[in-house]
């Protein structure tokens, strides 16, 4: 074989494809097939066959950890008895030798000072032509996404009763949310109308009259009527003072009575209070436990309120300008105007004022408002003359020009 004339390789012509058909080199596959005859005389490939039947595994070795001694035995009972030692472990100890004195080269390498000839200590710069080709991390100062919300995305999710084909429940769920919301600014505006409550024309009327007949009273009355108007206060004054009944005094006995009630009152409460606080001396375990748990259960409570305050702060909108943040109404069709299909659809809403929104529902930007031209003082106004009274010179037509 090794005698034989080395073929030389043909030379055809490859810029179409018959040419590559004719002149391409089949060797390699001719070399597979033959492989693959060869393992079916001999038993099979030794891909096709498990790892089981190839090979046996004496002992499982996790980590690279240095090999451990028994406790039980002594290092001259080591020395005297042979132990079988499997070579995956002698190898996978000496990996591990090999890795000890690696790091420990290392090690020796990174504390070793640099010195010169005269033993002085020189500062050393590894890879300084790299320094260049490498990109440094921007310092970002530290209001950089301050404020951001956590957890929420700049597109938000729209409801499913908002499709264009929506099933009826969702669609049903929408109408409802949108109800909802337009009771509460119904709700609103009424309240508004209470509190500056407009007066109608008759209501005005109807004051007029009032306050016209309250200051007209006591102006035509006649001239008796005063001597009259007295001597009737003076009869109600005497049947007030004949009528009203003489205070009633107490006797001796009816005071001493009181008195005694008063005292035994006052010693039936002291004694109570005595007794509720000796039954407190003797309860002073157990309400020294009822305080501790109240004060547990109080310092539970303010920490869920401070964790509560903590994830609405996440995810709430702050006021970053003398404008609060208002969500938009909930966009809706009626069943009416529902097609069914994309074709027919009728857009609702604005991407850009959905964007906009988006940035400051986000507390990215502030919430804004169109600056309508306007004067912060208050204009004055002057009447002047704004001519001069006319005069003989000013009609002198003998009179020249520039004089």
């Amino acid at each position: 074989m090794d005698n034989e004339p080395m073929k030389k390789k043909k030379k055809g012509s490859k810029n179409r494809k018959k040419g590559w058909r004719k002149n391409v080199d089949v060797e390699d596959v001719e070399q597979h097939l033959e492989d693959a005859r060869r393992d079916e005389r001999t038993g099979g490939s030794a891909a096709d066959i498990e790892s089981k039947d190839l090979f046996f595994v004496e002992k499982e070795v996790k980590n690279l950890a240095p090999p451990k001694k028994s406790k039980h035995t002594s290092e001259d009972e080591e020395h005297d008895e042979e132990v079988y030692v499997p070579k995956k472990q002698q190898f996978m100890e000496q990996l591990y030798r090999e890795k000890e004195k690696e790091l420990k080269r290392k090690k020796a390498e990174k504390s070793k000072k640099a010195v010169n000839v005269w033993g002085q200590e020189v500062l050393t710069v590894k890879d300084a032509y790299l320094d260049s080709t490498v990109k440094k991390a921007k310092v970002k100062p530290n209001t950089v996404g301050r404020g951001k919300l956590e957890g929420v995305g700049a597109v938000l999710q729209p409801l499913p009763g908002s499709s264009y084909n929506p099933d009826f429940d969702s669609h049903q769920d929408l109408l409802g949310k949108a109800h909802t919301e337009e009771e509460e600014k119904l709700k609103a505006a009424v309240k508004l109308n209470m509190q500056v409550k407009m007066v109608s024309v008759q209501q005005l009327k109807k004051q007029g009259d009032i306050w016209l007949k309250e200051m007209s009273e006591g102006l035509n009355k006649k001239k008796g009527g005063s001597d009259d108007d007295s001597s009737d206060e003076e009869e109600d004054e005497t049947n007030g003072l004949n009528t009203k009944r003489k205070k009633e005094r107490k006797t001796g006995q009816q005071r001493r009575r009181t008195k005694l009630r008063r005292t035994q009152e006052k010693e039936r409460f002291e004694a109570k209070q005595l007794n509720q606080r000796l039954h407190d001396v003797f309860r002073l375990r157990t309400m020294n436990k009822e305080i501790r748990q109240a004060e547990e259960q109080h310092a539970l409570r303010i920490q869920e309120k401070v964790k509560q305050q903590e994830e609405i702060e996440k995810t709430r909108t702050k006021r970053l300008s003398k404008y609060k943040f208002q969500e938009d109404g909930t966009t809706y069709q009626l069943s009416e105007d529902l097609t069914g299909s994309l074709r027919e659809l009728r857009p609702e809403g604005n991407l850009i004022k959905d964007r906009y929104r988006s940035l400051q529902r986000r507390n990215i930007i502030e919430v804004r408002r169109p600056v309508v031209p306007h004067r912060r003082y208050k204009r004055k106004v002057v009447t002047r003359r704004s001519y001069l009274a006319p005069t003989i010179r000013d009609f002198n037509p003998t009179r020249k020009k520039g004089t």
